[in-house]
């Protein structure tokens, strides 16, 4: 499910910036790039929090606290907050979720099995997210441009509740 919730405003993340924010295409660029470089040096810290409390708690952080961002990002009243927003999502979504999925995954399967059911969830995860970059440009056209981000924020609520209810063996 959060693989559909994230793939909503992907496709339309660069265009909501520029028409809804009015950030330059050089402050998009800038943003991304900032974020992307605060996440890298995230994933030390992700590693550690992960480390500490288990890759499900870990990814359903991720879950809940990149989806929020998100929502609260569309809002942003200028360059300094979108970029610090992003920044945020960016460090939750990407350093904490990658982090926290690889280990959750080792943590629920056997080793015999590892390798395939990363291929399946990778493959799962790749589908509903190219499934939410349709309908998330689907929803932009039909509705506002605003739904795809508040609709991401409100499918990360169920996802961390399902995820937390996973039981370990």
């Amino acid at each position: 499910m959060f693989g559909f919730a994230s793939g909503l405003f992907s496709p339309v993340m660069a265009p909501y910036a520029e028409k809804m924010l009015k950030l330059s295409i050089v402050e998009i660029e800038l943003m991304v790039s900032i974020a992307q470089f605060a996440a890298s040096f995230a994933s030390i810290f992700g590693g550690i929090f992960v480390g500490r409390v288990g890759g499900k708690l870990g990814l359903a952080t991720s879950f809940l606290c990149s989806g929020l961002g998100i929502a609260i990002w569309a809002f942003s009243p200028s360059f300094v907050a979108a970029t610090v927003l992003m920044t945020l999502f960016s460090i939750f979504f990407y350093a904490f979720y990658e982090v926290a999925y690889g280990t959750l995954i080792s943590s629920l399967t056997a080793p015999k099995n590892r390798a395939t059911i990363f291929g399946v969830t990778a493959v799962l995860i790749g589908l509903f997210t190219a499934t939410g970059s349709t309908t998330g440009s689907y929803l932009w056209e039909l509705y506002t441009p605003i739904v795809p981000f508040l609709l991401t924020a409100v499918l990360a609520f169920p996802s961390m509740v399902i995820l937390l209810r996973v039981r370990n063996y």
